[in-house]
């Protein structure tokens, strides 16, 4: 059930941005591809939820092309490692929850058109729901190349969609 929730969840999030660039008239690269813009969808049931992040890799990475040199290697591992290791700071949930994060992927899709993408996705199990409490997101504070983060929440009944566009913006549960 929470697979099918999440996969809901994050197609429309990929719809609604794909909306959202027509309508303001921004350049596109291919599809929904934009730099400097990322998708992120939480879905809880309860006390358990998933996270799942996609981004263009240049904001991720600094780059979206294949890592080849020894250099591209340890960038690329670099801001790999930073994703799965801060995600909990990058999406913090109240404390008094008791949030314990596992990451059930971190990975580099390169497409043909040379564009590479970077996703994420985690499980997160609390003491209780989120609901009633709150989200604050700090993606900008290790991804700076991320100027518009747009999060679309489900929990229990709770839904709403935010744009984190800035370190410290704070979604109440409510």
């Amino acid at each position: 059930m929470m697979q099918l929730f999440v996969a809901i969840l994050v197609s429309s999030v990929g719809f609604a941005q794909e909306v959202k660039q027509e309508a303001e008239h921004h350049h596109r690269e291919h599809g929904a591809h934009v730099h400097g813009s990322a998708s992120l969808a939480i879905a809880f049931e309860g006390s358990h939820g998933k996270i799942e992040l996609h981004s263009p890799g240049d904001s991720i990475i600094g780059f979206e092309h294949e890592a080849k040199t020894a250099q591209d290697k340890k960038t690329q591992e670099t801001a790999l490692k930073t994703l799965e290791s801060k995600m909990a700071e990058m999406v913090a949930f109240d404390p008094a929850l008791k949030c314990a994060w596992s990451k059930e992927k971190v990975e580099v899709k390169l497409e043909k058109s040379g564009h590479g993408d970077v996703n994420g996705a985690w499980a997160i199990s609390c003491e209780k729901s989120p609901v009633g409490g709150k989200i604050t997101f700090n993606v900008q504070k290790y991804f700076p190349k991320l100027k518009d983060v747009d999060v679309q929440i489900i929990a229990d009944s709770f839904q709403t969609g935010v744009e984190a566009n800035k370190v410290g913006t704070e979604v109440n549960l409510k």
